[in-house]
């Protein structure tokens, strides 16, 4: 599917998804639904542009931004939806999405959501923060992610890992969690930078990073990973 990325002109889209055979939606920075597989669409009002979304275990979940085109964005929200529906409610994470700062990121692995986090408000001077809840977003646990605030990243998650594609400049990393995000390793370093990572097969152990004409697989991590820069809670 598509990637979606920064503000662009109001009412386009830019990002098909689908949650199952009747319910979908087109976004980025707009957001139109159906509930009857595509034979109708309708516009849905949240309070900005919408920059990523993602559904699973019969919840949609928006990620939204305060943007200005040509201007970056000022502020970053996350609001979830049952499938079925336009219902949607603000979820309360434990530290601001602001901005300006790269898009975060967002992933979902049934009931776990995961957003990267790349603003300073967490403390983090250097790497950005991966917020993870297991419970629906009941509950938010804080890590240190392999990603720099200044440069962002993607995730993607598969049956049993958090896979994190990092750009570092003039090259990118792509990393596998140990747990289901509680700790993330190296699992690669490709020469050219990434435009997509994503899992692979039923195991969910492969990752797959496309990079300028390149493709290249990740297998087994390298070493253990940084700590998380907080205990669960």
């Amino acid at each position: 599917d598509n990637q979606p990325g920064g503000p662009t002109a109001v009412g386009a889209v830019s990002a098909v998804r689908f949650a199952d055979a009747r319910d979908g939606w087109v976004f980025g920075p707009a957001l139109y639904a159906t509930h009857d597989g595509g034979g109708s669409w309708h516009p849905v009002s949240l309070p900005g542009q919408v920059l990523d979304l993602a559904a699973a275990a019969g919840q949609v979940w928006v990620l939204g931004g305060t943007c200005e085109v040509d201007k970056g964005c000022t502020g970053y929200w996350l609001e979830r939806s049952p499938v079925g529906r336009d219902d949607f409610s603000p979820v309360t994470l434990p530290v601001p999405l602001t901005g300006p700062a790269p898009v975060p990121a967002l992933a979902l692995q049934g009931p776990a959501v995961y957003v990267l986090d790349n603003s300073a408000s967490t403390g983090q001077q250097y790497h950005s923060t991966l917020l993870a809840s297991t419970d629906g977003g009941a509950h938010f646990s804080r890590y240190e992610a392999p990603c720099t605030i200044d440069l962002g990243g993607r995730l993607t998650a598969g049956p049993a890992h958090l896979w994190a594609g990092c750009p570092t400049g003039t090259l990118s990393g792509v990393w596998r969690s140990a747990a289901r995000g509680a700790a993330v390793a190296p699992g690669g370093t490709p020469r050219a930078p990434l435009a997509g990572v994503g899992a692979l097969g039923g195991t969910g152990s492969v990752a797959g990073a496309v990079g300028r004409g390149e493709a290249h697989r990740g297998g087994n991590p390298l070493g253990g990973g940084p700590p998380p820069a907080a205990p669960p809670r």
